[in-house]
């Protein structure tokens, strides 16, 4: 396979003799960081600031005395200004739980074995309160009682609670609780301590007097694991969240300690706070990073907020509290490594801290005269003004963005995106505004450089997942080879020989591709994973660094052999300053290393602390940028040098008679500049501007220089390739439209040729462009809005007609207000809407529509429609669902029941039935009361097109209650009879009766020569055991005697007693 070639070969063919001046003498360039951009909050600083990575964020606390934010940061501690969100400093310290009492004025930080107490306002250790028994860790600071003055301290894996009294300065109770409880509350109208047990899915209440604990277990479809807890101060009710397979918000009255109800509320809900100032829930999600801000009296009503952080599987935050003097909720975001201030009075976040960006990639933009960095942990392309160092916007990518070139010809960014988060590909956005050109597939899931070569108008982009490097037309970026190489890392382009470097960090190898055709011309082998690569045009010499081997190899361009090496580490990239022998590299560290290639000398400066990427700007400074979210800009002292200007010819591949624009990008010196330029085609004449235009008239390949000298007469020169080609002219015509409308034609070269007149005409290359037409009047298209023009040498005409468009309307009725639903129109989605009406502009004629509702539950309605000017349809929706209605047994008249439903949704009832309306599917049910004194049933039901009902039994909840007879032989019979219950019958070892909650009178009985025994009993909740005493019974017994005289006296004995 062989690539098209539409430019004839360079001056410099491969292995032509080159003539060389020396090399210039270098001194170095005093450079240092005199600036840091920090990203996340857009804010310069002078000097070196590194950035700070804070980690999995936890706990946070507000000092109100000195207006200062403790964060709790894995356990390192964190001091932020509340009025800049800026980090001030660290504390000495670990501090895993962090709180602070305007009571005392101290922040008590947990961590190890202890509690440190410090004053916060003289940094001062004040005491440590050893809080943990032998072999347990505290983490989290819980809760504060006031009543005990205590807090309340413990760990995620133990299964107790320290309570530590802060005026005993000691431990003063120990209070056992399930695996895994993550917070607590104390509840000021009840005076107890609410505990939220995560992997026991309970919640465990504690009186904060005696101790005495109360355990509410949360039923099974409501949530299995129970995070946060927090407490309405105005009515004293408890709030809790369960995370996982419920999702849930649950309602537990603080008077009595019984679930009122629970809401559902998706995303994984963690952390719960209760405002006081505006009487309101903050709910926290930790997917998709959201707060949901809800009404207690109302807990279906609320306002969902989305927090700007980026989502991961788990984006936070944990855990957040409410700061009343700043009338606002903190938020760490865990994993997104920063602090969120919401105000609770308009429910923006107006200040963060920390941060979540991380460029990793770096190019000179001269289409917006700025430096562009991607960062792939946000998917953000920033903007950066090259004078004041300061964000101009933020771009959003579609994926991780690992490498940037820009194209001078068109003015277009190409960024390698790819990884293990969202598109991987190459996007493709103007230089000047980041707006998107094109999204372009590569042939694997991770590209991670382009190589641009402006020769041949090619973009090389080599891909490390298949180890393959795609070859694209920089101009209208399709695709024209890909080559295999067995692992491709990144690319250099060398204009001299017109010859592509591609590193394999796979295979050990550098290998050789022809700028024109892509072909493999060689490969360089025996190099240890080489991985970052550069061509420097001044020593012809191509430096890629060797990840396994610590050092930079250095490949003779001309002789495409291995010279020799830099002793360095690993190099994330390396950058020759144009037009000196000083080589650039960084290797993540935070120091960039510049290597004189003259003298053999090194020096390394200090950037930040994880610099990974470089860029020269036309001032002389060089941008670095840092993975911990900050760009350093590397100035020499004073007013500097003058730097090497930046010379760019745009476009730089262009027709005979085309108008071209010269600019000159100048930075450093001292006064006003003089301007020679030299090498420009005939038809272009040197000006002593930055900025000119000019027409060539003649075909060629010129290398354009640009001398440009100071006040002091310091001098520098730049220099670019301007490539002129045969032209022939190639009219546009269009048809249709009235007089005076604006319209367009962009070609895949980059012009873009508008008018107001029927014709446009353009100077255009010879050869096949691809073209695309528009119009500046929203009711007019054109017929054939894309196609190709072929200029061959003599002059062409491409004729256009417009076609109106007219308003078309559906109107619907039927679902609530705020329903989303769509139209599609012949069998293509045109749009959704929320609103009652849709409306589309569409040509006249005949179309097949089907409108329907967003997510189901409505019938569809398809129809057909003509259009022969302005034309309304009305849409009426029919629900699509049926009744499906419970009935139960067994439960006495009035009691309140309900069924959960597998959805998510549910029903209460205290009739005899309860009725929900479903749509076609499956659904599993479970049935249940409160208080638990009724068992319901669990099953699913189908729903196929009909109304369907479930029955329903409740069974009375009864435990066992044991009567035993002590007193007696084991085996004799024993009988018990209990008011309202089948009697039993049984040994004097236990007879077995089963009863439900209650009160009761019971007699038992055991033959007639004992006396029955009577009782009451009362049954709570539990199986009980009753010994029941009985007593011998005394019967009469006479004996007749016969034979004796009358009056005779006679007695019998029996036993020990005689008769009388």
């Amino acid at each position: 396979e062989r690539l098209p070639t539409p430019h004839p070969t360079l001056p410099l063919p491969r292995g032509a003799p080159e003539l060389r001046p020396p090399l210039p003498a270098s001194n170095g360039t005093g450079l240092a960081t005199r600036y840091t951009l920090s990203l996340p909050n857009d804010t310069l600083l002078q000097g070196n600031i590194p950035g700070v990575n804070l980690g999995e964020l936890w706990y946070s606390a507000y000092d109100s005395a000195n207006n200062r934010i403790y964060l709790s940061a894995a356990c390192a501690v964190y001091v932020v200004d509340a009025s800049t969100f800026s980090i001030v400093g660290e504390l000495p310290w670990t501090g895993c739980g962090v709180l602070y009492l305007n009571t005392t004025g101290d922040l008590y930080l947990s961590s190890g074995s202890h509690v440190d107490v410090v004053n916060p306002t003289t940094n001062v250790l004040v005491s440590r309160i050893y809080a943990s028994e032998a072999g347990q860790t505290t983490i989290g600071i819980f809760a504060y009682d006031p009543v005990a003055n205590a807090i309340v301290v413990g760990n995620y894996f133990n299964t107790s609670l320290n309570v530590v009294s802060l005026s005993a300065g000691r431990v003063v109770a120990n209070l056992s609780v399930g695996l895994e409880s993550l917070d607590a509350a104390y509840n000021p109208v009840n005076e107890e301590l609410y505990v939220a047990n995560y992997n026991q899915g309970q919640v465990e209440i504690f009186n904060s007097t005696t101790w005495s604990k109360t355990t509410i277990s949360i039923p099974y479809t409501v949530g299995l694991f129970v995070f946060g807890v927090a407490v309405d101060t105005a009515t004293g009710n408890v709030y809790i969240t369960t995370y996982g397979d419920g999702n849930f918000l649950v309602e537990i009255g603080g008077s009595n300690n019984t679930i009122f109800q629970s809401v559902g509320l998706g995303s994984y809900p963690t952390g719960i706070v209760y405002d006081s100032g505006i009487g309101r829930l903050f709910v926290a999600n930790s997917v998709g990073a959201t707060i949901r801000v809800i009404y207690p009296s109302n807990l279906t009503t609320a306002t969902l907020l989305t927090l700007n952080v980026p989502e991961f599987l788990i984006a936070g935050p944990w855990w957040i509290s409410y700061v009343p003097e700043l009338n606002s909720i903190l938020i760490p975001t865990s994993y997104s490594d920063s602090l969120l201030a919401l105000s609770d009075q308009n429910l923006t976040v107006y200040g963060s801290v920390g941060g979540f960006a991380r460029p990793e990639s770096e190019a000179w933009d001269g289409a917006c005269d700025c430096l562009v960095a991607g960062d792939y942990l946000t998917s953000e392309l920033y903007f950066v003004n090259a004078t004041t160092y300061r964000l101009e916007r933020t771009v959003g990518l579609p994926g991780e963005p690992r490498a940037i070139t820009y194209d001078n010809a068109t003015g277009d960014l190409w960024i390698a995106v790819g990884g293990l988060v969202g598109y991987s590909g190459l996007d493709i956005v103007h230089g000047s505004n980041g707006t998107r050109v094109a999204l372009v597939n590569t042939s694997g899931s991770f590209p991670n450089s382009v190589a641009y070569d402006a020769a041949d108008d090619r973009m090389y982009v080599p891909d490390e997942g298949p180890g393959n490097v795609d070859i694209y037309n920089a101009t209208n970026e399709s695709l024209l080879a890909t080559r295999y190489l067995g692992g491709a890392t990144q690319a250099a382009w060398d204009p001299e020989t017109d010859t592509v470097y591609v590193s394999s960090w796979y295979t050990d190898n550098i290998s050789l591709l022809a700028g024109a055709t892509g072909l493999l011309l060689k490969n360089i082998t025996g190099i240890q994973a080489p991985n970052s690569i550069v061509y420097d045009p001044v020593t012809s010499m191509v430096y890629t660094g060797d990840e396994n081997a610590a050092n930079i190899t250095i490949v003779n361009a001309t002789s495409e052999q291995v010279e020799g090496n830099l002793l360095y580490a690993y190099s994330d990239q390396i950058l020759p300053q144009p037009n000196s022998t000083l080589l650039f590299a960084t290797d993540g560290s935070g120091g960039i290393t510049e290597f004189n290639l003259t003298n053999g000398t090194s020096t390394t400066v200090a950037a930040g602390v994880a610099t990974v990427a470089l860029a020269w700007l036309p001032t002389g400074a060089l941008a670095a940028a840092d993975l911990l979210g900050a760009i350093y800009f590397l100035q020499p002292a004073g007013p500097g040098p003058l730097a090497t200007p930046i010379l760019s010819l745009a476009p730089s591949y262009v027709g005979v008679g085309a108008n071209v624009t010269v600019r000159t990008q100048e930075g450093g010196g001292t006064g006003s500049y003089h301007y020679v330029y030299a090498g420009l085609p005939p038809g272009c004449a040197s000006q002593n501007r930055s900025t000119f235009s000019c027409t060539p008239s003649a075909s060629g390949t010129y290398r354009v220089e640009v001398t440009v000298t100071d006040a002091t007469g310091a001098v520098a020169n730049g220099s670019a390739y301007l490539w002129v080609r045969p032209s022939s002219l190639v009219s546009f015509v269009e048809d249709g439209l009235p007089a005076g409308t604006v319209w367009w034609v962009n070609l895949t070269d980059g012009l873009s040729l508008q008018s107001t007149a029927s014709t446009v005409t353009a100077l255009l290359v010879n050869g096949t462009l691809g073209y695309s037409i528009g119009v500046g009047a929203a009711n007019w298209v054109p017929s054939v809005p894309s196609g190709e023009v072929s200029v061959a040498g003599a002059p062409t005409a491409v004729t256009t007609t417009f076609l109106e468009l007219q308003p078309l309307s559906f109107v619907e009725t039927g679902p609530p207000t705020g329903t989303s639903w769509r139209v599609s129109l012949s069998g293509s989605i045109v749009g959704s809407t929320t609103g009652s009406s849709f409306n589309v502009s569409i040509l006249n004629g005949t179309y097949s529509y089907v409108a329907a509702v967003s997510g189901g539950g409505w019938v569809p309605v398809e129809g057909q429609v003509s259009v022969a000017g302005p034309t309304v349809v009305q849409i009426t929706f029919i629900p699509w669902g049926y009744n499906i209605t419970f009935r139960e047994s067994g439960l006495p008249s009035g009691t309140s029941w309900w069924v959960n439903i597998t959805s998510g949704t549910g029903v209460r009832s205290s009739d005899a039935q309860a009725v929900i309306y479903l749509t076609n599917g499956t659904y599993a049910w479970t049935a249940t009361t409160a208080g638990g004194e009724w068992r319901g049933q669990a099953g699913s039901v189908v729903v196929a097109g009909n109304a369907t009902a479930v029955s329903i039994a409740f069974v009375l909840q009864t435990y066992t209650i044991t009567f035993s007879a002590p007193g007696l032989p084991s085996l004799d019979p024993v009988w018990v009879n209990v008011t309202g219950a089948t009697p039993g019958a049984g040994t004097a070892t236990g007879v077995t009766v089963a009863l439900a909650n209650g009160s009761y009178i019971y007699a038992a009985s055991a033959g007639p020569e004992w006396e029955e025994v009577s009782g009451q009993i009362t049954v709570r909740g539990q199986p009980m055991d009753i010994a029941v005493n009985f007593t011998a019974s005394l019967q009469t017994v006479t004996f007749l005697a016969t034979g004796l005289a009358s009056g005779a006296t006679w007695n019998v004995t029996l036993g020990n007693r005689t008769s009388g």
